[in-house]
């Protein structure tokens, strides 16, 4: 007589006994054939897989491709991965030693909660979240313990984090996840830090799971993984980013030492991720930039990794012309220091008198393809317009009046707007001398490159009341500071820290280039340059 399944099953993992299969993907298999169903069930890109991503798959397969790759991952994926995770988010691994190409983000976190748990561990897990976590915890005779994160935005404060530890002394890791599936909640920089304040120091790991790292708006994505380098193990992968959920390819990263033993586990659950997989994800082919912005690549480097690095020439000039024009006026009508006021609920005017565009001279230096558009800009309002340059556009003397050296300039405006390129010659160009020339009236307006001004010289010249105020959109060292937060934080840039506080100073992030029309053109001339480097074609903007 054969022994009865239902036996069989009485003698199988005592833990699964306790786990509940997915409702999410039962709901999502239930709903899934109702036609012009929206489903929000299952974390599904609204695109496809690019079609660079797919014919590096194919190529892969022409090439016969089928075999065993290393149980890591390819060299080539992981170094791809390693770059990748520096370029975006500043977290450096080693790809030959520090990363594991992994059966999606799925299998990183199967392979690290049960490389690192032992029963009798307690794992920590702010919730609502991916039940996913819950049940490979529990398989590896480990216990959850949740902490709820609903009465505080769905964010764990580090007050809940410190409480919960001191509670459970057994807590072998924390679990995060974010920007979260599901609420999209993501911790900013002062969360991530706090956080690592109170698991400095602490034999736990950080199990944190960044699949939806390139899903966020408004402010960039930053890595737990900046803090605690040393106790992250850190998931990610394509899926999200790429569309590519069917391929199954993640990324886990963490320390040398760690890594090594993941990858024991690794190789003995999957062995390796599928080749052709790897390949596609491998698939990248260039790197576009759009004009200042190739300075921050290493072309050498790239070109080495075999990558075609494009740069976008030139956009439309009517984002920075117009930005020149709308920082001139809001300076000349005083409307920063009459935010300044009505912010205090101070709603007198006396003192801010304005001046009309019109009764003024607006001095442009470097009058091409963005210095003509404002000075037309100037000159549709009714302000009267000189300009200096190296090369003179015949095509601009109906709106503007060259003058023959910079210093005729800066002694006649009233208004001082830089629009040159950044090269030996105009580095420094506004220097301490450049601003005694100016009028003490004067506005100074810089939306081309910082270093074209010595900050230093310009601090000093506003506290001497030398000018009369201005408007800065990029400055000196901005690399460190535009289009990060650094709320909270004591600005390391003294210059700036300065500046900031001036009541007739206006600091934007290098936003003049961002409008719509500006970055469809950038977008439009990228995407042709792409479209021609997989047609195996040469495109001019190539290095």
């Amino acid at each position: 007589m054969s022994i009865n399944s239902e036996t069989l099953v009485n003698h199988m993992n005592h833990e699964i006994a306790a786990i509940q299969p997915s409702d999410i993907l039962a709901f999502n298999a239930e709903i899934a054939n109702i036609p012009g169903i929206v489903r929000l069930t299952l974390g599904e890109p609204d695109f496809n897989t690019p079609e660079h991503v797919k014919q590096a798959a194919i190529e892969s397969i022409e090439a016969d491709e089928s075999h065993y790759a290393p149980s890591n991952g390819t060299l080539a994926l992981r170094t791809a991965a390693a770059e990748f995770l520096a370029a975006k988010y500043d977290v450096h691994y080693d790809p030959a030693s520090e990363v594991i190409i992994t059966a999606g983000a799925t299998g990183g976190i199967y392979t690290a909660l049960t490389s690192i748990l032992n029963p009798g561990d307690e794992v920590l897990i702010p919730t609502p979240i991916f039940p996913l976590y819950i049940a490979i915890v529990k398989l590896s005779g480990a216990t959850p313990v949740f902490m709820d994160t609903s009465d505080n935005g769905f964010v764990l404060s580090p007050d809940q984090l410190q409480t919960t530890l001191a509670a459970h002394p057994k807590t072998k890791a924390v679990v995060l996840n974010f920007p979260s599936n599901p609420t999209g909640v993501t911790y900013r920089h002062d969360d991530l830090k706090a956080l690592a304040a109170v698991l400095a120091d602490q034999p736990i790991f950080v199990l944190s799971d960044e699949i939806y790292s390139e899903l966020t708006y408004g402010e960039p994505h930053e890595s737990i993984a900046n803090y605690l380098p040393t106790q992250t193990i850190l998931l990610n992968g394509v899926s999200k980013s790429h569309a590519m959920t069917g391929w199954r390819i993640g990324i886990m990263c963490a320390p040398k030492a760690i890594t090594a033993q993941l990858g024991k586990i690794h190789q003995f659950t999957v062995t390796s991720t599928t080749t052709n997989a790897q390949a596609a994800a491998a698939g990248l082919k260039q790197l576009t930039s759009r004009t200042a912005g190739v300075d921050t690549i290493d072309i050498p480097a790239a070109k080495a990794a075999g990558l075609v690095v494009t740069n976008v020439p030139a956009y439309s000039p009517n984002s920075v012309a117009e930005m020149s024009v709308a920082q001139t006026m809001r300076l000349i009508r005083n409307l920063e220091m009459f935010d300044q006021r009505i912010s205090q609920q101070n709603f007198q005017w006396a003192g801010l008198q304005a001046r009309e565009i019109r009764s003024l001279t607006v001095g442009i230096i470097g009058a091409g393809r963005i210095g003509g558009t404002a000075a037309r800009l100037f000159h549709g309002l009714g302000a009267k317009v000189i300009a200096y340059d190296v090369v003179r556009h015949p095509e601009l003397e109906d709106v503007l009046t060259y003058v023959d050296t910079k210093e005729d300039l800066l002694r006649q405006a009233d208004v001082v707007d830089l629009h040159v390129d950044l090269n030996e010659t105009s580095a420094g160009l506004i220097d301490a001398a450049a601003l005694k020339l100016m009028k003490t009236d004067a506005y100074l307006i810089n939306a081309s490159r910082g270093p074209v001004i010595v900050t230093d010289d310009l601090v000093a010249a506003l506290k001497a009341g030398e000018i009369a105020g201005c408007a800065l959109d990029t400055v000196e060292g901005e690399n460190a500071l535009f289009n990060q937060n650094h709320q909270g934080e004591v600005l390391q840039d003294t210059n700036v820290a300065q500046l900031m506080q001036m009541p007739n100073v206006i600091i934007t992030p290098h936003v003049g280039f961002y409008t719509n029309l500006a970055v469809k053109n950038m977008v439009d001339i990228s995407l042709d340059d792409v479209l021609a480097i997989l047609n195996g074609e040469t495109t001019a903007h190539a290095f």
